[in-house]
């Protein structure tokens, strides 16, 4: 089973039965505790997930099932899951101690604690049989044929059965934090994929609603990204083109009025005139972070909030012509430019600079 499927099947569940899918490690175990049979459930969960949330009266429902399905799910799932350190937990819970003497009579214990504990795991999944189990997981494990020696494990554990309150408290015990590992960065790469693609999709469908209703949309509204997709980028990347990621990359300090943050924001997305110089008028009292805002421009802005920017006094600039004319220049909210006139007329300028006009004054 591949891992992006592994991955969409994981978070399914955990939405399903109203589980908290940010930690794929914690998801990884919540697996296994709500798909255990033979234990009290709750009671385990309650040993390694005290204060997490579970929607058990859903889960009881699902009477002789497992939370994710058959073997090609689990044992993809329990290759990604290792166990270290557990040795001392054997002298005090009997079902590992028990399991370990099984393995090394039938002559596949490989030493370390990772194939006891998945060997473990699966003995006490519901809907997935015992014997067929063992034989996926040892075969993969030691690269030979395994029948005869999971025959004898199975008979060996059966000769001495465990109460489900023991088995209970070796599987709590088995998936705490500090024994557990899950190799999670392969799966956080998938459910970023899952997301963007279900993104993708979900715009893809808006779109089609929008061109249902009122025509065939025009090719800048589908390649122009949306702010939100901005913010995602930034967040994931490190950057800083949305006003979300620039605030988040400068650590403003809480008493920074939101208008300031936005004239900051505006002046950093100018690139047609020197703007850094003004950046200590418009943030007065700190000359720190007026600095690293400076090393930092803006490329790609969000206009939105460029067009929030009401006035910046600091920014207008007294221009004369040659004739003797004054005219005055003022950064309005556009991204590469400025709009400047006389009295009679305005016009839109959008080089460096305007044609044979100097600036006087400030």
């Amino acid at each position: 089973m591949s891992l992006a499927l592994l991955t969409e099947s994981m978070l399914a569940s955990g939405k399903k039965f109203s589980v908290d899918t940010r930690n794929l490690r914690d998801l990884c175990a919540k697996m296994f505790i709500l798909s255990f049979k033979y234990v009290d459930r709750e009671a385990v969960w309650a040993r390694v997930f005290p204060e997490a949330f579970v929607d058990w009266p859903l889960v009881k429902k699902q009477a002789g099932l497992n939370t994710l399905g058959d073997l090609l799910v689990w044992i993809p799932l329990l290759e990604l899951c290792a166990w270290e350190g557990v040795e001392p937990l054997e002298a005090r819970h009997p079902p590992i101690s028990n399991m370990r003497r099984a393995m090394r009579s039938a002559g596949i214990d490989v030493g370390g604690c990772t194939l006891l504990c998945q060997l473990l795991v699966l003995h006490m999944l519901q809907g997935v049989p015992s014997l067929q189990a063992f034989q996926q997981m040892t075969c993969r494990c030691l690269s030979r044929d395994t029948t005869q020696a999971c025959a004898q494990l199975l008979a060996a554990l059966s000769d001495d059965p465990q109460t489900p309150e023991a088995h209970g408290e070796a599987l709590a015990a088995v998936l705490q934090g500090d024994f557990l590992r899950v190799q999670t960065g392969a799966l956080e790469s998938q459910r970023r994929a899952s997301e963007f693609r279900r993104e993708g999709l979900s715009a893809a469908l808006r779109q089609k609603s929008i061109s249902a209703c009122t025509g065939r949309p025009r090719l800048r509204d589908r390649a122009t990204p949306s702010e939100e997709q901005k913010v995602r980028l930034d967040t994931a990347h490190g950057t800083w083109e949305s006003y979300t990621g620039f605030c988040q990359l400068h650590q403003f300090p809480n008493v920074l009025s939101e208008n300031v943050k936005a004239k900051l924001y505006f002046l950093a997305s100018q690139e047609s005139w020197d703007w850094r110089q003004h950046a200590a008028a418009v943030l007065r009292h700190d000359g720190e972070v007026a600095d690293k805002v400076r090393r930092f421009p803006v490329s790609r802005p969000d206009l939105g909030v460029l067009h929030q920017v009401r006035t910046l006094p600091a920014l207008s600039v007294l221009w004369k012509a040659e004739g003797g004319a004054a005219h005055i220049l003022f950064c309005l909210p556009y991204t590469r430019g400025a709009c400047w006139g006389t009295t009679n007329s305005w016009y839109m300028w959008w080089s460096s600079a305007p044609p044979r006009w100097s600036p006087t004054s400030t």
